[in-house]
């Protein structure tokens, strides 16, 4: 393609220029290039309004942007005062005889009350092995909303059967080492449960049944609903 014959209008500049280039020309001598004097005049008249429309919105952009940089400034100014002119009146509030005054007058709610947090959820997935180290027994178990600070207490019964015991507590690592364990039963039972803040959750139990050939270290592990734990410590 001839790179005399005008550039594509997007971007514009280019196209613009070749514009610019070709009206003086064109105007200087339109007849012989079978345009009439009008027609011409009228061409160079247009590559003048064009660039002068798209320097204006080019001007118009800019002037855009500041505005828009400026709006955003000082909206995150506006919110950082009032937040702070917040967190003023309700600290003056708090050491008020009547807190409920301050925050009528200011237009605005009291802080929310907290809102309690959710009881641990019941232990599941249950899994057993032997500690290669010491023969102790071994359970892990996962929870789907541990949060912080939870602990798991952890009772056991032999045999399906009398009252469940109290025999340790675990850690976040929802595992626990029964180093008080021995080997006669043919089955041993675990119920663990959750416990932040003083509130329990709901309990998961497991029992781990002895003397399974060709199970994992022969014993096989079963899941089991007892309820909550009650019972003695």
């Amino acid at each position: 393609m001839s790179t005399l014959n005008p550039p594509s209008p997007s971007p514009r500049a280019p196209y613009l220029a070749w514009c610019a280039a070709h009206a003086p020309v064109w105007k200087l001598s339109p007849t012989a290039i079978g345009l009439s004097a009008p027609v011409a005049v009228a061409y160079d008249a247009s590559v003048v309004n064009a660039n002068a429309k798209v320097a204006a919105m080019e001007a118009a952009k800019t002037v855009y942007h500041n505005t828009v940089v400026e709006a955003a400034t000082a909206m995150r100014e506006l919110q950082a005062n009032t937040g702070n002119n917040i967190r003023t009146i309700r600290a003056f509030a708090e050491v008020q005889a009547k807190p409920s005054t301050v925050y009528a007058i200011a237009q605005i709610d009291p802080p929310a009350a907290p809102t309690p947090m959710a009881p641990p959820a019941r232990p599941t997935d249950f899994t057993a092995g032997i500690d290669i180290d010491t023969g102790a027994l071994v359970i892990k178990w996962k929870a789907a909303n541990p949060g912080g600070n939870t602990s798991y207490t952890v009772r056991r019964r032999l045999n399906s059967t009398g009252a469940w015991m109290l025999i340790g507590v675990a850690g976040s690592d929802k595992t626990f080492i029964d180093t008080t364990f021995t080997a006669g039963p043919d089955s041993v039972q675990y119920m663990v449960q959750g416990v932040r803040s003083g509130i329990s959750g709901p309990s998961g139990s497991v029992s781990i049944n002895f003397g399974n050939p060709g199970g994992a270290g022969s014993f096989s592990v079963t899941s089991f609903d007892e309820g909550d734990a009650k019972m003695a410590a």
